[in-house]
């Protein structure tokens, strides 16, 4: 049986009834009935019954998911789907529960390749500096970074990390970050308090190094011209909680509830279009 096939016989069971005026109550029966903002969300390199396929398969291979709402992580999926990144795929974003709600994590790859993609930068990379590599880096009007790597056996820890830009007509970007600075990052990570107070492991403890690079491409993207699609999933991604809703994520938009709440200044939504050359959240991202 396809997945569509499947998907519509979940409908049929769970809402009894072909009028889209009754919502459906489980995430397969929105996949199937929403199927058309799905299609309207996705950028033209995603084909729509591929995103179906990919989401169901993540929702079945977390358990927990089932626990959730199933409107926010249908409208985690619209979310994705608006960032043209895949659940569970290659490190491009996840479907984490927490709670009963579905969050949407953005991954490091997911991070990298919108950056890549806003048309603005040539090349990108976060690396990290083990305490037998050679590193140099230098600032100023001619900024760079000079990394020759030890090869021959165990490297040490973990001492720095780095990432660098080239920029479209010229210009290099780098930023340093030392591995004490990355330790704070991660330790005021809601989600690492919380996962420590329950005796949990993180993606800190078991992908140190994928975690490290992300926070390192968080960092440099606060300097770097950003597509809108790069802005939202910063914010997305710095973001306590999403409190998404289906009507929310079809749109497009994204405002983060701590911003409505503290009544920051106001910023137009963001929406897919258009290069901005600043974050038009004014989120100070590390």
């Amino acid at each position: 049986m396809s997945a569509v096939a499947e998907l519509k016989e979940q409908v049929a069971a769970t809402v009894g009834s072909k009028d889209r005026a009754i919502r459906p109550v489980t995430f397969p029966a929105m996949l199937e009935a929403y199927r058309g903002e799905i299609m309207r969300a996705l950028p033209r390199h995603l084909n729509p019954e591929t995103m179906l396929r990919i989401a169901l398969t993540a929702f079945r291979m977390n358990p927990a998911l089932a626990r959730c709402q199933p409107a926010s992580v249908f409208a985690a999926v619209i979310q994705a789907s608006q960032l043209g990144l895949r659940p569970n795929l290659l490190g491009e974003c996840y479907l984490i529960p927490f709670k009963d709600e579905c969050q949407l994590l953005i991954g490091y790859q997911g991070l990298l390749g919108l950056a890549r993609n806003s048309g603005q930068i040539d090349s990108l990379g976060a690396y990290l500096v083990y305490e037998k590599d050679t590193f140099e880096v230098r600032f100023g009007t001619d900024p760079g970074v000079n990394h020759l790597p030890y090869l021959d056996g165990d490297a040490g820890a973990v001492r720095v990390g780095y990432a660098v830009a080239k920029l479209k007509g010229g210009g290099t970007h780098v930023e340093v970050m030392t591995i004490s600075e990355l330790h704070a990052i991660r330790d005021r990570s809601s989600n690492v308090q919380r996962a420590r107070a329950a005796g949990k492991k993180t993606p800190w403890d078991t992908d140190f190094g994928e975690m490290a690079r992300k926070t390192l491409i968080r960092r440099i993207c606060k300097y770097l011209p950003k597509s809108n699609e790069l802005a939202t999933a910063l914010a997305i991604d710095e973001a306590p909680r999403q409190a998404l809703n289906i009507e929310d994520a079809a749109s497009g938009i994204f405002v983060p509830p701590q911003m409505i709440e503290s009544a920051a200044p106001e910023a137009p939504p963001v929406k897919a279009g258009e290069i901005v050359d600043k974050d038009p959240f004014g989120t100070g991202f590390q």
